[in-house]
């Protein structure tokens, strides 16, 4: 769990710095497992998060807004009851282990001092917050109850004692020495475990409180697998918990998605990635479940546009297999032309109330004969006519036709390319796909339209460089398509694109680079197309002047000419490497 002791540790040190002395304003329960305290400070004013959520348990300040029921639950309200208005005298930490106490003091009926504690219980799907009378040693409730047959051990009901957690055999780094850390390293076993890890890589977290195995990963990173520095990383560790000289921190990968956050510097163990520094491990932790819920919603989003694109791609399949259906026989009408002919040939031989007639083909070399089928209601003549009306009719349905037909295969390349863009898209290239939907008429808001807003700036194509320090751009959804091969690119910039395969634009914002460039470019143009998981991926490659977008056409459809065309196999540790240069 990332957010372990020490993350704990660097947070109740600077709400103690905080909030410490604040009044309590107003107690919120948003979710049925987390709460918003409000607290005013030196007349400022802070909001303190709690949360027992299984996922991600935590506590810290937040300016985020929430939305509150209409009638707060009962935890809420017996919250509210005893501590607004109260003041928050103190916030300590158990040991390094994930349990917080926040003292509050306020007065009775009658006027007499009283202190609560609310007790902060940060332990996966066990977490939860208590409301504890200290005096009495009692729970007054909790967030989650936890009954006997739940935890025969550990009961958390209202009316019950309270007691901590039962401590786990690791020791408190604080109080520990430098020869009672080399003894346990003299003592670890170093044989890999089932995943083939050392047992050394998990020395930090098998024998001390409130170290998670992310910490302890980048401490053994640190040692470059040198058993003898352990000892040292080890009280730097501790010194930098006991001075707080943390250096909080998010990784996150070349897309921005947040991967990970620490209150401690992860960059050994992270090389590869992009890393965020904070001033403070509230601003960090908050920050980093901020973006989680942003993506979660992203992914929700990116589900139900895949879901709905799916939907519209196999509606075009099917109406384009209709289309050439009825473009076949509209190929056929020559024999509506035919049969219309053979009857006025022959209009002598046939009387009204006739249901067929058999005559002679003369366009036929063989001359056979041919049946041809009549409407009993009708004279021969009116029969003749109708069928030189069929044949006008299918006639002049054939370029309608091929242009609907036309028409659907485009709408149907777009949403493939839509679908393409959705498989690599970050939270604001999924929104930029839903508007771009919504202009094209594809998706509706739900309930009433809404007010036009300012219209937001549109989000930029990604910039990177290759390796020999030429700009690579590439667009990643049709609107940045437009805007990069359009506006931006030079007209003697060089412009790729995956070979009929639905994919990204990718220009080289240069007139002059090497093979090397155009090689990574062509990367980066197979890796955001429809096929980066295949081989040999046909790219072509163009100047921009020589790439056109036709007038109504698509968003993200150009044609071009000029090109040519090679084969390419994507290298993802390389277009890695290339877009965390950006």
């Amino acid at each position: 769990m990332a957010f372990d002791g020490i993350v704990i540790h660097a947070i109740v040190n600077e709400l103690s710095k905080t909030i410490v002395g604040g009044r309590i304003d107003k107690i919120y329960q948003p979710l049925s497992k987390e709460l918003i305290i409000r607290i005013r400070t030196r007349g400022e004013n802070h909001q303190l998060f709690l949360s027992a959520d299984p996922t991600n348990p935590r506590i810290h300040l937040t300016n985020k807004k929430f939305t509150n029921p209409d009638i707060p639950p009962m935890f809420c309200m017996l919250l509210r009851k005893h501590l607004e208005n109260s003041r928050i005298k103190s916030i300590s930490q158990w040991k390094l282990e994930r349990i917080i106490r926040i003292e509050f003091e306020t007065t009775n009926e009658i006027g007499d001092p009283v202190i609560y504690w609310l007790v902060v219980e940060i332990m996966g799907r066990h977490s939860n917050i208590i409301f504890v009378d200290p005096q009495k040693k009692i729970i007054l409730d909790c967030i989650h109850h936890v009954n006997h047959q739940i935890n025969s051990f550990r009961e958390l009901l209202p009316g019950k004692e309270y007691n901590t957690p039962p401590l786990q055999s690791k020791l408190n780094l604080l109080e520990v020495d430098i020869d009672t850390i080399q003894h346990l390293v003299n003592e670890h076993e170093i044989e890999p475990d089932k995943n083939n890890t050392t047992n050394l890589e998990r020395f930090f977290v098998t024998n001390f409180q409130g170290i998670s195995p992310l910490v302890s990963s980048e401490l053994w990173s640190r040692a470059n697998n040198d058993v003898s520095k352990l000892v040292d990383i080890g009280i730097s560790l501790k010194l930098t918990i006991i001075n707080h000289s943390y250096k909080p921190c998010i990784v996150s990968n070349h897309r921005g998605v947040y991967l990970k956050y620490s209150a401690i510097d992860l960059h050994t163990s992270n090389k590869n990635d992009n890393i965020e520094y904070y001033q403070t491990t509230n601003h960090c932790v908050d920050e980093y479940y901020s973006q989680k819920a942003q993506q979660l919603f992203a992914q929700r989003d990116t589900h139900d546009l895949s879901t709905k694109i799916t939907s519209l791609y196999k509606r075009a399949a099917n109406k384009i297999e209709k289309l050439k259906n009825t473009l076949a026989s509209a190929n056929e009408a020559a024999q509506f032309k035919l049969m219309g002919e053979l009857l006025t040939a022959n209009l002598y031989q046939i009387s009204k109330g006739q249901k067929q007639v058999e005559v002679t083909n003369y366009y036929d070399p063989e001359q056979r004969l041919i049946k041809i089928p009549l409407d009993a209601r009708l004279t021969p003549n009116q029969n003749a006519q109708s069928y030189f009306k069929k044949y006008n009719k299918q006639k002049n349905s054939i370029p309608k036709i091929n242009e609907q037909l036309e028409l659907a295969n485009e709408e149907m390349l777009y949403f493939e390319t839509i679908l393409q863009q959705l498989e690599t898209a970050d939270i604001q290239v999924v929104a930029d796909i839903r508007q771009e939907l919504i202009d094209e008429g594809y998706i509706f808001y739900k309930g009433k339209p809404q007010k036009k807003k300012n219209n937001k700036p549109a989000s930029k194509p990604l910039k990177c460089t290759s390796t020999t320090g030429v700009e690579i751009w590439v667009g990643r959804n049709n609107k940045q398509n437009d805007l990069l091969t359009t506006q931006i690119a030079g007209k003697n910039d060089t412009w790729l694109h995956t070979k009929d395969i639905p994919g990204s634009h990718v220009v080289i914002r240069s007139q002059q680079f090497d093979e090397q460039t155009l090689l990574e470019a062509a990367n980066i143009a197979a890796y955001f197309s429809k096929a980066r998981e295949s081989s040999n991926i046909p790219v072509d490659y163009t100047l921009i002047k020589n790439v056109r977008k036709p007038n109504g056409s698509k968003p993200g459809f150009v044609i071009y000419d000029q090109q040519k065309t090679f084969y390419i196999t994507p290298d993802h540790k390389l277009i890695q490497t290339l877009l965390n240069n950006n």
